[in-house]
């Protein structure tokens, strides 16, 4: 419940200090915005009403290469919209992939290349399947959406009951360890590689030893909170051991671990999925600093996509990088056409929605 209000919250004050699109106010404007909507988990009749909404009053949906060249061109048909899914999970073949087929409708699938061919996400043979269609466009959502430690010291034990969820939480590991066959891992203070100005690189010898131990340290006869306790006594003893190798990150090396994520992420997609360039990029979290935008322009990427900031597809600066500024897929129903709704009316809806889940 908690995290329900703190969304609401978050909905209500962005739309007070008029953080959203004109369209979202007025239902008219959409002329100097072409709208981007991102989607993560989404029901099939829910999103199939989607697309039948943007068919009614006779939307097209675009990629982003093509939005940015309406949008360069200024020949906008004020029609065009772009709809965008973000880390690769499997239901989107299953689910969102057979919807756009029936309705001859494109998405733009941000992808991370490391996740995909493991549980619960896309294969690389679904992702071909879907770029040939002419219908799904694959851009990068970092490599293995990693985070930074930002401070050398263990917070909690984590129980690796679900991979996928480790993947979004644990910083300062690299994805090969994350999916390995271990009951535990540890949780440091962390942030995006794409928002941290400084950091640490723990030596690949911790996480080996770390590892290596599990068995040794894992107490299935004393209650789970005891037994995390004594775990997390033992993992501080390594750490002590190998805090001489702990590498101090600075700007210069940040921006490095960006510009080879980037490089990473793009190579393995294009690889990967013969015929598809990778010119756009999608922030973990939404997160970004200035020093992301320039790593974005360094690797030779178009635009970078994040959440709301008015105007959408402006330049970032001085760089040629366009900034895309998203607005969650619920707020569909705000363009201009038959049936649309109002603002409260889809809070409402959101807020009933997160309730009963």
């Amino acid at each position: 419940m908690v995290s329900v209000i703190k969304e609401i919250s978050q909905i209500v004050s962005a739309y007070f200090n008029h953080g959203y699109p004109p369209f979202i106010y007025h239902h008219l404007d959409i002329d100097s915005y072409l709208p981007v909507f991102y989607y993560h988990n989404i029901s099939v009749p829910e999103f199939e009403e989607h697309l039948i909404y943007l068919r009614e009053n006779f939307y097209s949906t675009v990629t982003l290469d093509e939005a940015i060249l309406i949008i360069e061109s200024k020949n906008r048909l004020r029609k065009e919209v772009v709809l965008t899914f973000d880390d690769g999970l499997e239901n989107y073949y299953y689910h969102i992939f057979p919807l756009l087929l029936k309705y001859n409708m494109k998405a733009v699938f941000y992808t991370v290349p490391a996740w995909v061919d493991t549980p619960g996400f896309l294969t690389w043979e679904q992702c071909r399947e879907m770029y040939n269609s002419g219908l799904v466009d694959f851009q990068s959502h970092s490599y293995s959406h990693s985070k930074i430690i930002t401070k050398v010291e263990i917070k909690y034990i984590k129980e690796n009951k679900d991979k996928n969820n480790l993947l979004w939480n644990i910083a300062g590991i690299e994805i090969d360890y994350i999916l390995k066959d271990f009951k535990y891992l540890l949780v440091f203070e962390g942030s995006s590689l794409f928002k941290a100005s400084f950091g640490y690189d723990l030596p690949i010898e911790f996480w080996e030893k770390c590892i290596e131990i599990k068995n040794q340290i894992d107490y299935p006869y004393i209650k789970k909170v005891i037994s995390k306790r004594i775990m997390k006594n033992k993992y501080n003893k390594i750490l002590k051991i190998y805090s001489q190798e702990i590498k101090n990150l600075g700007n210069n090396e940040i921006f490095q671990k960006m510009i080879n994520d980037l490089n990473k992420s793009k190579n393995m997609i294009e690889k990967k999925i013969e015929g598809q360039k990778v010119n756009h990029f999608a922030f973990p979290w939404h997160e970004n600093s200035e020093l992301s935008w320039h790593a974005l322009k360094e690797a030779g990427f178009l635009s970078g996509a994040i959440g709301l900031d008015i105007p959408n597809f402006h330049r970032v600066h001085t760089h040629p990088v366009y900034k895309i500024c998203r607005v969650n897929g619920d707020f569909l129903y705000c363009l201009p056409g038959n049936r649309c709704k109002t603002f409260k009316q889809i809070l409402y809806r959101k807020v009933k929605r997160r309730i009963n889940n």
